[in-house]
């Protein structure tokens, strides 16, 4: 399984994410505060914060359109966090598939590719859901955000 869960350290977000051969990361990051999950991707791009930029998700199961919506900067390293506005998009192509690929464009009708692979994702995914749902002392209801 390529995929872990935990929480993070400030204890504020409970995750289920994988990481490539580049350092790049992928996950379904669920915050306690607002009590909603979302999917990000985080980029060596930079981006300006709350900014919209379109990508493409190609998995061996199918492929979409998403929207990233910029997070900011996440590290000192230079990384860039990104929210997937489409939530549904995104689960439903992570969940299926054995690898993913993201290509955001860049300038010069150029684009970057970040490869990861989804071995364990649904389980991670399902672990994370069923796990953050009892923490926050909730029930499923029709998966909506989560």
């Amino acid at each position: 399984m390529d995929w872990s869960i935990g929480i993070s350290t400030d204890k504020t977000v409970a995750y289920a994410a994988t990481i490539n051969r580049t350092s790049q990361v992928i996950a379904k990051r669920c915050t306690f505060s607002t009590k909603d999950c979302s999917w990000h991707i985080s980029a060596k791009e930079s981006c300006e914060q709350g900014e919209s930029y379109a990508a493409l998700v190609n998995t061996d199961k199918g492929a979409g359109h998403v929207t990233l919506i910029c997070d900011g900067q996440i590290d000192s390293g230079g990384d860039y966090r990104f929210t997937f506005s489409d939530w549904k998009t995104i689960e439903n192509l992570a969940l299926a598939g054995t690898r993913i690929g993201v290509a955001i464009p860049l300038q010069s009708d150029n684009f970057i590719v970040y490869r990861f692979s989804l071995v364990g994702a649904k389980a991670s995914t399902e672990r994370l859901e069923a796990a953050f749902l009892k923490l926050i002392d909730e029930k499923p209801k029709d998966r909506v955000k989560i």
